[in-house]
Parts: C-alpha cells; structure tokens; sequence
C-alpha cells in the first residue's frame, strides 16, 4: 500500500485540456490523440448513459492518468469531482470480453456520473448515501449499463456471475447483511456483482427507471433519514431491500438450476485434495520436472506459488510481494516469471509493472526489467527467451520479444491498426505465439509465426468471451463461454473445426499440457474455489461445436431492450477539439471532511475539516478543528504542496485550554508548524519496503513566559512487511523502525536554553502458534537532555503511565494476538459482528526515577464491525496491583 502522503507528480508535467460541450479533458502532450478519441466518445455516450436516469449530468473534468500502470478507473465527488481513467488496460478477458478499456471506463464511469448528479442535488444531499447498500447499487448499475450500451460488459461474463451463483446453488444463498459489509469466513462476490444482480432485477420487474426513482428524495424527512434507502425502496415496490435480495434469489436460483439440467459433467482427476472449507483458489496449473505449480490464494492465504507433487502434497515455493492473481504466470526449465506491479518510489500518480523472475532450484529472485508498462509475460519452452504484451503512456499496445536472463529488448511485433493482444505464449514446440486479439470489438485468435513473423487469424472475428489460448501439436486450446458456461474448447489447426472439451459444472479455466504430453491440466471452479484438475487428451471424446447447447440465462436481456442502444460505440464521431494548456486553478471546490472519530481509555478526539484541492491533487487546503482530551480545542488551517519532493506542510493553529508540560493552561495560545517530508517505498523478492524521512519546524507561545519557542524534529521510519491474506491481523514478518531527535536550536529566554530529546521504537512481527495468530514485541527508548518542556513530536509515546519529565524511560512491549470466533452475526449492518479477536500484552517501563520497572499485563478483546472495531481492554498494574476496564470505539 502507498502511504497517503507519497509525491503525487513530477513538477516537470504540463497537463493539457480538451473542453467539449459537456466534459473538460485533462491529459499529457503524448496522449493527445486517445484524447481527441475519448472527447468524441463521451459526447456521444452523454445523452445515452443518462436516459434511464432521466438526469442531465453537470459539468465534471475527465483525467486520462497515463502514467499509473494499474487497471482501474473512479468517479469521486469528494473535492476535487473528477472521472479517473487509468488507461493501462487488463489482460482478464473476462474483465475486457471485447471492448476497449477505455471505451468500457467511459459508459461506466459516466453512469456514475449521472447518479451522482440525482444524489448531490441539494434537496437529495444527506446521511442516506453513507450507508453501504448504496455502494452495491451503484456499481450494480453501471455494470447494468456497461453490458447493455455495448457488445461487451461484465454482465455477458458466466465467470462474473460464477461465486454468486456457487454461494446461492451450493450454500442455499449467504444473508443479505452479510453480502453487504463483507465477512471473514466466507468468500464472497464484491458490490459489483452484488449489485448487478439487485439492480438487473429491479430492473427487470419494475422497470428501466426503477433507479432513478431510489435516488430521489420528496419529503424532508427523507432528506435527513441514513436509511432512507430502506423505507424508499418499500414505498416504491412494497419490498425492503433484504426482501428484494431473496427475491432475486429465488428467481436467479430457478434459472441457474434449469440451466444445469440435463448437462453431463466431464470427470476430472483432482491433483490435489483440499484438506480445509476456507475459500482457497490454485490457479493457473503448470507443468515443471519435480511437478504442478500453481498459484495459491484465498481467504487465509496471500498468493503464493505452490508446488504439488505425485502424491497431492504442496510445497510453497515463494510468496510474491505485489503479484495480480487475475494475471498468468509462466513456468519453464524450474523458471518461473510473473508481472508484478511496481510503484513508483516516490510519486503515487506515477506506478509501473516489473518482470520478476524465480529459479525453483537456487531460490534466487531476479528483476529483469523494472519500471515497465508490460501486463503480460511468458517463457518460451527452452526458458531462453520471454514474450511479452506492452501498451506504452500513449496507448499503443505492442507484442515483443525479451531476453529471459536479462531483459533486454530482442524484437517488436509491428502492430500498426493497434489492436489489442491478451496473454501471448509459446507453442510447446517453441515456434509459434498465440494469443487473443481484439479488433474492431470483436476477438479472435491470433497465431503469430515466429520464422516469418506472419499473424494468421485462425477464427472468424466473434463477441464470444474467448482467453487463454495454448497451442499444442495440432490443437489450440482456450477458454470461451459460448454455451453460457465457462468451458475449454479445441481449434484443429489443420481441419479448423472447433470441439467443445471441457464441461463443467460451473466453469474451466486456464488450460495446459503436462509434461508428458498426455494430460489437459485446468481448473475446475467449484464451492472451494478453483480446483487443479487433468482429463487425458483424447480428441473422440470432445463435441464438435455444432453439437454444443447453448445454456445461457442471459439475465442481462432486458436491460438491452430498455436502453435500447447497444451500437453506440460504433457510431463514433471523428471531431477534432481545440487543444489548450491547463490551469491549476480551474476546477476547484470544497468538501466537509469528517477527519477522525476516536473514542478509548487514551484518547477522545473528533475531527472536522473543510478541503480544497486542485482537480490533479498536487495542492490541498484544509481548515477545520479539533475537539480532543483535556478539553483542548484546535482551529487551525494548513497548505500541502505535492507537486515537489520533498512535501511541503504549512499549517498554522490556535489552541484554547491548552495543557502544557508545566502543567500551565492557557485560554489562548498559537503554533505554527512547517514540514518537509521524502516518502519512499518499494518492493523486493517477498516484502514490501516504505521508508518516511521528515523535519519539522514548530513554533508556538504556550509557556508561562508567553514567548515565541521553535522546536526542530527530524524522524525517519523504516518497515519491512510480508504479504498477508484477508484473516491475518498483522503481518506475519515484519520490521519497523523508528528514529526521531527533537531540540530546541535557538531560545530565546533562559528557561527555554538548548534541550533535546532522542527517541526509538523498534517493532518486530512475527507467526503465532497457529493461523492467523501474530506475535509482537516491541521496545521504545526516549532520552531527555535536561527537564525539558519540550513536546516529543512525530515520534512515539512511550507509556501511557510515565512522567513526562523522566529523563531515560524505556518501554519494552509483548503483543500476542489472534482471532477467536469468525462470527457473522447481524441484526442491521450497523450491528453486524464479522470477527472476535483478542490481543494479550504484556508492557514494561523503567526508568531512571523509579527503583522497580512498571508491569502492566493484559487482555483486548476486539470485536471487527463494517464500521471500525469495537471492544474493551482490561489490564493489570502489577506494581499498584490495580485492575482497570476501558471500553473503545475506533
């Protein structure tokens, strides 16, 4: 994770803008010509993607991120409103069945749009949109749209669909609370799917503008009601949105079970054999010479590569830091390479991918290339050389050819209509590339032929959902959902005629060949997730294509025929937009920003602040208060500039009531604080890097000679983290350290002569005796030169309990923490209790004023809501022999 503080862009950028009717573009020089396309494209898609809204969106800017190599895209309408579209397309095809990425970013990115402008209209502003169903319905929405106003969208995806329908089909269904916040004992479908499903149904029964209605508000008490959501929905269809849930179930379970029966199910042999119910995938089966290597990843567990041997037992091989389990991987001569996503080390509007390399035998990891643009990789069968599929800041995608010892560029596949290319790998020969290309919103499979360089397109271009394609001896082998289920079907290279191989319950993926050539190795998607399977390569058992059944339920249907509009990136227009330089200031405005909320034994503190930012985040204006303990109360108003490393922070306060280290209250006192701060981070071999180095200037007048006093603090912190799944507290490896030095450079009276104080905190994470448990131990040293007012800031606190005039306190800490109970009791998503975890500690402090150190010894017991945490924290003062019971609420 990047720390929220890291460098947002480089000062050399110069962003350009595009203003259309409706929409002002922001870009990079090199991006002009996607912006004129995506200018002409979100004209065209302004009045469709609204229709069934029946809302005229206001003006918002679009940014076109070219510089972040992360599939993803947003609508925020916290300060700045603005649509973020990164365009650094997936290689999931089932993200991406045929659309452009940025094609299918804009029809979904602008239904937000529209949403937001019912939500935000004065009258319909209030708590009801910070309650999480309606995250689910939003996106459920724009997924709806996404698949009706184009030939492409998830909704078309059986993989999209497939663990809401194993969870209803195989668990009779999981509670609608509990689908909403999330839990840590199942794996369950995300708000996207969640919500496409709801909103296709309300859809379907009530209409196109179903939606619509939800979001408006009438009446005042709807305005000011957070669960207007709730009584809305009964008034509108005389069903509350828990009842809504079942009901689609009930009709999504009818048509999932008819649309399995009658199939035949291929038999498969399992090679490895789960030994636990937690959701578990092990993905991408490979062959290798001592066995199958997957990637294992689930609810409990980070992904991995694991080795499964003859006899279905595993042996992890490497837990990579930053992989993307949605992107194959590649193994050959004990080789493995996968694409790993590489920040930047200091910009956060900046990230790239890497090629990373493991041998199996030396245990070796190895970059090859780093600060790339590459989103898929492969090793040819003599692991001498990669290929690769790239799309550069100007989205031009290209195949090439690496080196696989080094890195080093070897060849580039010309591709001058820039048609976009998914997962290329080897023949198992080592003479030919296959891949999926999409052109024109229609796929194919493309072999590419490495003697000649000549591509051969060896199926008729289709809107099929069709990926991972191999080819071995005469057969190419992928994955397609043209029977409404995911299965592997087969390409005769010299007949071309296509046969269905694989059919599965619920869904095949990734295919492969064994060693010995004799066994398809595939996953088979069941309740645990997805299965290593193999089936013997025997052509007379697969069914020509002509004979396979077309099951699909096509939930989706309806909403084509509301909208009405399924062709519309076809008719394109090609106008060219005056192109202007951009100013920081356009595009300003403000948001109340709730800060923080913090409620136990050692702290009570309630935050509110008002945020101006410019639209690219390089510069940020707060000003707000603090209501905290002791009855401190803070104004303050501070400016951060990003746009430079260091980061710069001014930020000036004025304290009421202020308690100082005297023991001196003043009704009024002023602080002014300037920070300089250098953030870093990076990833190597298993774990993850951060590195945060700052110096603060702090003046202020809270002392009994109500003089100006300026204070100098410099801090570094350093960690090292492993990767963790969803149930662990903390990481199971890891390091933090601490470092801090603050001094008083120049007084100016003399009670306020030359002190200083040193400070460390060293924290070391390490495996509990069982799964998901973690051991802490902690040491904090502080070192006060003289009896020192000054405040030990941007540092640590040692101990609750200490004197702040000890000179030499050390603080030695043990944590042991780990889950009791996966709860998942609900009574109202406010009330829902995903997790009880407990954490018993044990703390020492000595220091030099006391004959006998202090021990306090205790238990936390923690309840995980949707919300924060919950729970109270009962401790033992051994020395007082005091029992103490805190409740908090984070």
């Amino acid at each position: 994770m990047l720390p929220s503080s890291v460098v947002n862009a480089k000062a050399s950028e110069r962003w350009q803008c595009i203003r259309t009717p409706h929409y002002d573009i922001l870009f990079l020089p090199n991006m002009v010509r996607e912006a004129q396309r995506m200018a002409n494209t979100l004209e065209a898609l302004y009045v469709p993607v609204s229709k069934t809204l029946h809302v005229s969106p206001k003006r918002i800017p679009i940014i076109l991120r070219n510089q972040i190599a992360i599939s993803n895209g947003f609508t925020s309408f916290e300060s700045p409103s603005r649509v973020e579209f990164y365009t650094f397309p997936p290689q999931d095809y089932n993200f991406l069945p045929t659309n452009d990425w940025l094609n299918l970013l804009a029809i979904h990115e602008l239904r937000h749009v529209a949403q937001h402008n019912i939500i935000m209209m004065l009258k319909n502003f209030s708590l009801t949109f910070l309650i999480p169903d309606w995250h689910s319905l939003l996106e459920g929405d724009a997924v709806g749209a996404e698949t009706a106003l184009s030939k492409g969208g998830r909704g078309r995806s059986p993989y999209f669909e497939i663990l809401y329908k194993i969870n209803l089909l195989e668990r009779g269904g999981l509670s609608y609370y509990k689908q909403l916040v999330g839990s840590y004992k199942h794996q369950l479908p995300d708000d996207y799917r969640l919500g496409y499903f709801m909103t296709t149904y309300l859809k379907r029964k009530y209409g196109a503008d179903i939606i619509s209605k939800l979001l408006q508000r009438g009446m005042f008490m709807e305005i000011i009601d957070p669960f207007a959501l709730y009584t809305r929905c009964k008034k509108l269809t005389g069903r509350f949105p828990a009842q809504i849930y079942r009901d689609a179930n009930v009709e999504l379970k009818q048509l999932w079970t008819n649309q399995l029966k009658g199939l035949k199910i291929t038999s498969a042999q399992p090679i490895h054999h789960r030994t636990s119910e937690d959701y578990t995938d092990y993905r991408y089966p490979q062959s290798n010479q001592e066995g199958i290597i997957v990637l294992k990843s689930g609810i409990s567990t980070p992904p991995q590569f694991v080795k499964i041997d003859d006899q279905a037992q595993e042996h992890i091989i490497c837990t990579p830091t930053s992989l993307n389990s949605d992107t194959k991987f590649s193994v050959a001569k004990n080789k493995l390479v996968w694409i790993e996503n590489m920040p930047a080390i200091s910009w956060q509007k900046k990230a790239y991918t890497a090629i990373q390399s493991y041998h199996i035998e030396t245990k070796q990891f190895k970059r090859l290339v780093s600060h790339s643009r590459y989103s898929a990789v492969s090793l040819s069968p003599d692991a001498r050389q990669l290929v690769a599929f790239e799309t550069d800041v100007t989205y031009h995608h290209r195949i090439v050819l690496l080196d696989a010892e080094n890195g080093k560029l070897l060849h580039v596949f010309p591709n001058p209509e820039n048609y976009y290319y998914l997962t290329p790998t080897w023949s198992s020969d080592g003479k030919h590339i296959v891949a999926v290309k999409h052109a024109h919103s229609k796929a194919t499979i493309t072999l590419i032929h490495l003697e000649t360089g000549a591509h051969e397109d060896i199926m008729p271009h289709t809107e099929e959902l069709i990926g991972c394609p191999i080819v071995h001896d005469h057969f190419i082998y992928y994955n397609s959902a043209y029977s409404g289920i995911d299965n592997i079907y087969a390409i005769n290279l010299k007949t071309k005629q296509r046969l269905q191989v694989t059919s599965s319950k619920y869904g095949a993926y990734n295919p492969a060949i064994s060693a010995d050539g004799k066994w398809l190795l595939y996953n088979d998607f069941g309740r645990g997730g997805m299965d290593p399977v193999r089936i013997p390569l025997d052509s007379i058992q697969w069914t020509p294509i002509e004979q396979v059944e077309d099951r699909s339920i096509r939930y989706y249907e309806p909403l084509i025929t509301q909208e009405n509009n399924s062709d519309i990136l076809k008719h394109i227009p090609d106008s060219i937009y005056q192109v202007t330089d951009h100013k920081p200031w356009e595009n300003l405005n403000f948001i109340l920003n709730l800060d923080r909320i913090v409620l136990n034994h050692k702290k009570k503190e309630l935050g509110l602040s008002l945020i101006l930012k410019d639209i690219l985040s390089r510069t940020e204006w707060r000003i707000g208060g603090i209501l905290a303990n002791k009855k401190q109360e803070r104004l303050f108003t501070s400016f951060t500039y990003k746009r430079w490393k260091p980061l710069i922070t001014i930020q000036g306060s004025l304290l009421r009531n202020k308690l100082t280290q005297e023991g001196y209250k003043r009704n009024l006192s002023k602080e002014l604080i300037i920070n300089l701060a250098c953030p870093f981070v990076w990833t190597y071999g298993e774990y993850t890097y951060t590195l945060v180095a700052s110096t603060t200037s702090e003046f202020d007048d809270a002392n009994p000679q109500n003089t100006w006093k300026y204070t100098q603090n410099y801090t570094a912190h350093f960690s090292r983290s492993f990767p963790t799944s969803p149930r662990d507290i903390y990481t199971p490896w890891g390091q933090e350290l601490l470092v801090s030095y603050t001094h008083t450079p120049y007084p100016n009276h003399r009670n306020l002569r030359y002190k200083s104080i040193y400070g460390s905190r060293v924290k070391l994470y390490f495996p509990g005796l069982f799964s998901h448990h973690s051991l802490r131990v902690g040491i904090s040293s502080l070192y006060k030169k003289y009896r020192s007012p000054i405040a030990f800031n941007n540092a640590m606190e040692v101990s609750e309990h200490e004197d702040k005039r000890v000179k030499y306190p050390i603080k030695t800490s043990i944590d042991y923490a780990f889950p009791i109970a996966y709860l998942d009791l609900e009574h109202f998503p406010l009330a829902f209790l995903q997790r009880l975890r407990a954490n018993i500690f044990y703390d020492q402090v000595y220091t030099s004023v006391v004959k006998w150190p202090l021990h306090v010894i205790g238990i936390d017991l923690i309840m995980d809501i949707p919300w924060g945490k919950v729970g109270f924290s009962l401790l033992y003062k051994i020395n007082d022999k005091k029992m103490d019971y805190n409740p908090f609420f984070e």
